[in-house]
């Protein structure tokens, strides 16, 4: 058989070299040729032939040569540029050759990983997971993992890995190790999980905020009404302020969970913070001092007065608790423009002008940890803290289309702004037609009462008697729907819950109206108000529980003058 094509060349090579060496040996030695041996010219042509085409080959050989390297300083700058880190490691974990995407990880060190395990830069904790999958890849059975890398003394990072088992060429490496940081991955994970949480304590927060309106709507009600008996002002007085103060947290709950209703007005926050800062003075003194920096210029904002106090409440007492003994804490409100790239803030806001409210004090801080978490719901510093004061405040401002800003520093202070939109400017609104709303007459007004509340139902009743209203009541909407569609012509107000059982809420019993009564005036009222209320139909109107008799007058009487103005 026939050798092979390198095997016959090599041959050739060796049989010309014999036979010129021979020739010219005997030209030396004065010999003549040999019988059977070619000419010289013809060997020496057959040598010439032979060096072109060794001369053919060397050029294809340079050729290839080049190719090759082109071909390595590209794979070579592929590897570096790819946006995966990768380490090639040897069978016992050393590292022997690193891309550039997994430098940058790793701070730049290429140089100090090179010949070195990577286990010593894998946490402590994850290191038996990590030798397992080294094991595991080995005998090629990677698989994805996560662990966390340790830069001493530079932080950590957390990172996705998966070896594979791979054969170099010069065997120095038998495990390509592919990497990802995930660090902002799992930050964004986490915050995820924060938000899906923090929506199911918001919607717990709600529903126990609903049932306790209930509760004190009943227990204001009836205070409020025996007040008026003599001599029993300082006992029911007292009922009447833990009530008023078990509304207040209800109303913290409602404002976490963002489902309370504020009632937000025209503004002006110069004035504002004045007032609050008069009111509250003294009852921060002497712990703290308080001081007001007010703004040059007027800053309006449309919010609720009464909640913005109780969110500046908190975070003042939140600071004096906080400051050292005669500290100073300062409310500075201002105008500003939100940085575009300012992810603290909510989207609308960035490169918008807004009023700033910082509220700030010189005492401990917070650490970054803590800082994180102070507008979580229960989270408190304080031993006897509910953890609810600040989780109202980031309610409250939030729900004002606004955000909030903590910047705390341990052992310096903190400082937390409060970012609220700016009021539009002011249209002139054409003069108001006088009404006669406090005067309207109620006695006899025909009222059916709808609540499943039997208690509250008939605290409503009471009140609505002590008014003057004529009164009925049923359960459920869809009682009541059943009675209008029987007596419909005889009720002109309609007072119902908003959220009840069956398949009529308050808001259908309102339009069931508007499509058949439309004379009737419905009033609905609830403890709880979804996030995004749905809107109200005409000639209805909307009044939280708890409320008092005058609450419900005043509301009722607004009621019918809409339709007599």
């Amino acid at each position: 058989m026939p050798g092979r094509p390198e095997e016959t060349h090599r041959a050739r090579i060796r049989d010309l070299r014999t036979r010129a060496e021979a020739q010219v040996d005997r030209w030396r030695a004065g010999q003549p040729p040999e019988r059977h041996a070619p000419p010289s010219e013809e060997l020496l042509h057959e040598l010439l032939v032979f060096q072109a085409e060794l001369e053919l080959q060397t050029d294809e050989l340079q050729k290839t040569c080049e190719e090759l390297n082109s071909a390595r300083e590209e794979y070579g700058r592929l590897f570096d540029l790819t946006p995966v880190g990768v380490i090639a490691l040897d069978a016992q974990g050393v590292v022997r050759k690193v891309n550039g995407a997994a430098a940058r990880m790793f701070g730049n060190r290429s140089r100090f990983l090179l010949g070195k395990p990577l286990s010593i830069y894998v946490a402590a904790t994850d290191q038996p997971e990590y030798l397992h999958q080294l094991r595991n890849a080995a005998g090629g059975n990677g698989r994805p993992f996560e662990i966390r890398m340790v830069l001493h003394g530079e932080g950590s990072f957390a990172a996705r890995f998966r070896f594979q088992h791979v054969q170099a060429s010069r065997g120095n490496y038998t495990l390509l190790a592919t990497i990802e940081d995930i660090t902002e991955e799992k930050k964004h994970a986490e915050h995820h999980r924060q938000a899906e949480k923090l929506e199911a304590i918001g919607r717990l927060a709600g529903g126990i905020a609903h049932d306790f309106n209930n509760l004190m709507t009943v227990i204001l009600g009836h205070a409020t009404r025996e007040l008026s008996h003599p001599g029993a002002a300082e006992s029911w007085g007292a009922v009447k302020h833990a009530a008023d103060m078990g509304a207040s947290l209800t109303r913290r709950l409602l404002l976490f969970a963002r489902n309370a209703q504020i009632e937000p007005a025209r503004n002006e926050l110069n004035t504002l913070l004045r007032t609050f800062v008069d009111t509250v003075a003294a009852v921060v003194s002497p712990a703290a001092k308080l001081v007001l920096q007010t703004a040059p210029e007027p800053v309006e904002c449309i919010v609720d007065e009464r909640e913005l106090g109780n969110a500046l409440l908190n975070l003042v007492f939140n600071s004096r608790d906080h400051s050292p003994p005669g500290g100073r804490i300062e409310i500075v409100l201002s105008r500003l423009t939100i940085d575009p790239a300012d992810h603290a803030a909510i989207a609308a806001m960035r490169g918008q002008q807004c009023a700033a409210i910082d509220v700030v004090d010189y005492g401990v801080g917070m650490a970054e940890d803590v800082a994180r978490r102070i507008f979580d719901p229960f989270f408190s510093t304080k031993r006897d803290g509910a953890g609810l004061g600040l989780s109202a405040v980031r309610g409250f401002v939030e729900q004002s289309g606004g955000s909030v800003k903590v910047d705390s520093t341990p052992g310096v202070g903190t400082r937390i702004r409060l970012m609220l939109p700016l009021a539009p400017k002011e249209v002139p609104a054409p003069p108001e037609t006088p009404h006669l709303a406090s005067s309207l007459p109620l006695r006899k007004l025909r009222t059916l009462i709808v609540e499943d509340n039997r208690h509250v139902r008939r605290l409503i009743k009471m009140l609505a008697t002590d008014v003057g209203l004529e009164v009925q009541e049923t359960e459920t909407g869809d009682q009541a729907r059943e009675l209008l569609e029987r007596h419909g012509r005889d009720i002109d107000l309609i007072i119902s819950d908003v959220v009840m059982p069956g398949s009529v809420s308050g808001v259908d019993l309102a339009m069931y109206c508007r499509e058949r009564f439309p004379g009737i005036r419905v009033l609905l009222s609830s403890g709880y108000i979804p996030a995004e209320p749905p809107p109200l139909p005409p000639l209805t109107d909307f009044l939280p529980k708890p409320f008092s008799k005058s609450e419900l007058e005043t509301k009722i009487k607004s009621l019918f003058a809409a339709e007599n103005a």
